[in-house]
């Protein structure tokens, strides 16, 4: 899988960008805010049909189109990939009654195309798979479960439809059971309104739980694979799924396993009853599990240092990339922002060698002298500056 060419305009700080990236490894150079971060972010938002690091789409439209009478940041890329070449595109519009205000009370409109055909954003992710690392990745071990629980419903959404539409649902669900728990506490509802909820919530949290653990297992194994090369063997590091209480006897097979997941789920409902309903909230599901890292059998989040809390994630990132290639055949992209700047030279370089391997790899850079010679003369660099893209000669 290789993007071919991509188009921005009015995308953070690129007013206008066209770019045909070539394939194996590019390195962005540039000093601070000169646009590397906004381009990697560019293209996750073609991956996710969201952006990764903005928490409203309008705080991705560039801040002086918002001045302008029709104010529209578009995003598009061509991609080549075994199953066919394909033609994305993400555009978002500030509604032309508060566009002018240029503050963060705009209203933006997502419209999403794939090959010229209008979609759903949701139809968008799995068209073009990628891996990305950023320095704030860094929370996943640090952060709260929700950040762990998003960032494994992001990557399995890339390689599986069903299971995109089962968080959807899940999510649906949730809403409803937790307003009819409130209400049965209230004295509203009787609690025999539940039964259908519970089902329901039951049988969405078993299909995705039994995808979480199938990511988790293959993530986990690769990740400590990728880790002990990036430590010279010298740490090891182990993933888990960490359920709230309801897990099922051992089944084999997805069917078999989501049936006894589902069971198990109902039964811890039933016996939670009486607590959700004084909590008015929905206290078992997947909406409360986590992803467990430990460093040599240790909690890496409590006793793992910054460095190896960022070395544990970056190989878990690139762990992702193997699983989405093993989900998909199609080899992913690889975005690495800033990701050298922490490392030792050994860790640098292994890193730089992954990278190199890869179809297509994107690493963002201050300075090009940062990186290793022998890098350098494989790689395609670019020098970022002010939203503009110039090849540097090597």
């Amino acid at each position: 899988m290789r993007l071919t060419q991509l188009h921005l305009s009015n995308f953070r700080n690129y007013r206008s960008l066209d770019w045909r990236p070539g394939p194996g490894l590019t390195i962005l150079a540039g000093g601070n805010a000169q646009g590397k971060s906004n381009l990697l972010e560019a293209i996750a938002v073609l991956v996710l049909a969201r952006s990764p690091r903005a928490g409203a789409d309008r705080e991705t439209i560039a801040w002086s189109a918002l001045a302008e009478p029709d104010p529209v940041a578009r995003l598009v890329a061509r991609v080549e990939r075994r199953r066919g070449p394909a033609e994305l595109e993400v555009a978002l519009r500030a509604l032309p009654e508060v566009a002018g205000q240029g503050d963060q009370m705009a209203i933006v409109q997502k419209r999403v195309r794939v090959n010229g055909v209008p979609c759903r954003a949701s139809e968008l992710v799995g068209q073009l798979n990628a891996a990305s690392f950023s320095p704030e990745d860094v929370q996943l071990v640090t952060g709260p479960p929700a950040l762990r629980r998003r960032y494994l419903d992001m990557t399995i959404s890339q390689v599986d439809r069903r299971y995109l539409r089962e968080i959807q649902r899940y999510q649906r669900v949730l809403l409803q059971r937790n307003h009819l728990l409130r209400r049965v506490g209230e004295g509203a509802a009787p609690a025999a309104d539940l039964e259908y909820w519970d089902q329901e919530l039951a049988q969405s949290g078993a299909a995705i739980v039994v995808r979480r653990r199938w990511a988790v297992g293959l993530l986990g194994s690769q990740a400590s694979l990728v880790h002990r090369r990036l430590t010279g063997d010298a740490e090891t590091l182990h993933l888990s799924y960490h359920e709230a209480g309801e897990q099922p006897p051992g089944a084999s097979g997805d069917d078999a396993e989501e049936k006894a997941v589902a069971s198990a789920l109902r039964a811890a409902l039933a016996a939670l009853l009486p607590r959700e309903i004084r909590a008015g909230a929905s206290l078992l599901g997947p909406h409360r599990h986590d992803l467990a890292l430990l460093l040599d059998g240790r909690p890496l989040a409590a006793f793992g240092s910054r460095g190896q809390q960022r070395t544990a994630v970056l190989a878990l990132k690139l762990a992702e990339a193997t699983f989405l290639e093993q989900a998909t055949e199609e080899r992913p992209l690889v975005l690495l922002d800033d990701v050298l700047s922490e490392l030792d030279l050994a860790r640098r370089e292994q890193v730089l060698e992954l990278a190199a391997s890869l179809e297509q790899a994107f690493i963002t850079v201050s300075e090009p002298d940062s990186v290793p010679h022998r890098f350098l003369a494989q790689a395609t660099v670019v020098e970022v500056r002010g939203g503009a893209l110039k090849p540097l000669a090597r």
